[in-house]
């Protein structure tokens, strides 16, 4: 099951750039406090940091939360919605 990236951003194995993982860490500018969680997704300042600690992109963190957010909502029952109709001006 696809967890979403704020569970590859926890499941990483940071122990090669000297911790655990970045949550704690006072160099990304983030406590355990503020770090995404399996309920939180990645926010826009915490793309920013990940982005500025690990040489990537902030959209590519919100990219990934933005396509587990649609495949969640898209996992959820749909109700029947008319189409919107259109009239000619």
């Amino acid at each position: 099951m696809f967890k979403g990236p704020h569970r590859i951003q926890c499941e990483w194995d940071w122990s090669a750039l000297g911790s655990v993982s970045p949550l704690g860490r006072p160099d990304v500018g983030a406590t355990r406090r503020v770090a995404p969680t399996a309920r939180a997704g990645i926010t826009a300042s915490m793309a920013l940091r990940l982005a500025a600690w690990l040489g990537t992109s902030p959209e590519l963190w919100l990219g990934m939360q933005t396509q587990f957010d649609l495949w969640q909502a898209g996992q959820q029952p749909t109700p029947a919605i008319q189409p919107l109709e259109r009239r000619a001006a």
